[in-house]
């Protein structure tokens, strides 16, 4: 265990499954961790400063359109390396994490951190459909992964007794300047054949989990309505639901564009 180290995490976790791998990370460090700061909540992100606390910064989100959210973008632009470390995580639905290390990799070095490890985890994808019963990777993070992300925190700990840059090659954004036209992306048209959640007001006990859970505050806090046109298909509000009041329906298109993303278990990557 490195004496006197501090670690903190940065996360945008809509399904928390980012959250929990993150957790264990800082965890397995072995070091003294400071409260984390959760950009899903929109306070959190709109009152951000980009200063972090700790010398170890461990940075993560789930994979949007194989990139990093652009929900994240703006306080991930904010962080104040300074020269600390930091651990860039992505955490994707089982289809591809595509360049999201690399690209977070870039954002952060350009943030002036350094870059001491990194990691992809696999996760149950948001859109919980029967095309994905098993490319989804139903029930991830399982024990495995979170043992595994636990053991790569006590691997960084022990790099940063004599700390060294990992060998991860930083790569530019991929939608580069397009990255707020949200419209241009094809995954984005593609959400925008899906509805958005549907409200059961005979089921709904207005425990108001959902408008709590929405990242974008597009759940309207008097009616649980979700306003179609900010929502971005994240499924929080279902996830959370304790009623099932809250369902999507996915169009025959968007089934068999899941269907196409493979069935093979796919496991985490660690960057040492």
């Amino acid at each position: 265990m490195v004496i006197n180290v501090k670690v903190q995490c940065i996360y945008y976790s809509a399904s928390r499954t980012t959250q929990r791998i993150l957790d264990k990370v800082a965890e397995g460090t072995g070091m003294m961790v400071l409260p984390a700061v959760d950009i899903t909540n929109p306070k959190t992100r709109k009152t951000f400063d980009g200063k972090m606390d700790a010398d170890l910064v461990i940075v993560g989100s789930a994979v949007y359109e194989g990139s990093i959210p652009f929900i994240a973008m703006e306080p991930f632009l904010k962080l104040e390396g300074k020269g600390k470390w930091a651990v860039p995580v992505g955490v994707y639905g089982n289809r591809s994490a595509e360049a999201y290390i690399s690209e977070l990799s870039k954002l952060l070095r350009d943030r002036e951190f350094k870059i001491i490890a990194g990691a992809q985890f696999v996760a149950q994808h948001s859109y919980n459909h029967d095309a994905l019963a098993k490319a989804g990777a139903i029930g991830r993070p399982d024990e495995a992964d979170l043992e595994l992300a636990h053991s790569l925190g006590g691997k960084i700990a022990e790099k940063m007794v004599d700390p060294v840059e990992a060998d991860i090659e930083g790569k530019p954004l991929k939608f580069g300047d397009k990255y707020k036209n949200r419209s241009e992306w094809v995954g984005e048209r593609l959400k925008k054949m899906i509805m958005g959640p549907t409200y059961n007001a005979d089921k709904c006990i207005q425990c108001n989990e959902c408008v709590e859970a929405c990242p974008i505050e597009a759940v309207d806090p008097s009616t649980y309505a979700t306003d179609e046109d900010t929502c971005i298909k994240c499924m929080a509000c279902i996830k959370v639901c304790p009623t099932d009041a809250k369902t999507v329906k996915f169009p025959p298109m968007v089934s068999q564009f899941m269907n196409g993303w493979g069935q093979e278990r796919k496991e985490p990557m660690l960057y040492l």
